[in-house]
């Protein structure tokens, strides 16, 4: 029986689509999303797996979203830069937030900011569903309201959007005939393409 790399380009084609059709090809089980969080940490922002949504990737709409909390890493761009060094829109997002936290200290008193972000899990997930809440703690630790989210918003929508693209080269990969290929090199084939 023949290997793969020995079918034509007919049944080759036609055992990469019968192998994505199947029950047996993984679809959505090797998303990871522990880098995501490993670099949210880096940069003050606390998420978990389970609070990453997303949708895509082929339709208008689609994107990426999360939920969690926002509280000031004073080392934000230099974690952020030694966990991902070549990343250069991580740094971009982490300067970001450290502008704000070092405007919002000076706009208001020497006051840390923090938030609480939310995504109204609409029929959309991308990140212009997103919003957030700041609260302020001032250096006795006492915390108030203050303004709205405008300050903060920008950056965590940028982020979901990076998380959006990491996904969709996860999707890319993982549907690619280079990945495919290599996996149906394990098996046998008719010569139509099928799997015996």
């Amino acid at each position: 029986m023949p290997r793969f790399n020995e079918l034509s380009s007919k049944a080759k084609a036609y055992a990469r689509k019968e192998f994505v059709e199947s029950p047996d090809y993984p679809h959505d089980g090797w998303w990871v999303f522990d880098d995501f969080i490993e670099c949210a940490k880096c940069m003050g922002i606390q998420i978990k797996a389970e609070d990453i949504y997303f949708s895509g990737f082929w339709s208008q709409g689609d994107g990426a979203s999360f939920e969690g909390t926002y509280k000031c890493e004073p080392n934000a761009v230099a974690k952020i830069k030694a966990h991902a060094p070549l990343d250069q829109e991580l740094h971009r997002i982490a300067e970001e937030l450290t502008i704000a936290q070092v405007s919002s200290k000076f706009l208001d008193g020497g006051s840390l900011m923090g938030a609480t972000i939310t995504t109204s899990r609409s029929r959309y997930t991308h990140s212009g569903t997103m919003e957030c809440d700041i609260q302020w703690t001032t250096n006795e630790g006492d915390q108030y309201e203050g303004l709205t989210g405008d300050e903060l918003i920008h950056p965590f929508r940028a982020f979901a959007d990076w998380i959006y693209s990491q996904l969709e080269k996860q999707h890319e990969y993982y549907y690619s005939n280079e990945y495919i290929d290599e996996y149906l090199n394990e098996y046998e084939f008719d010569e139509e393409g099928s799997i015996i």
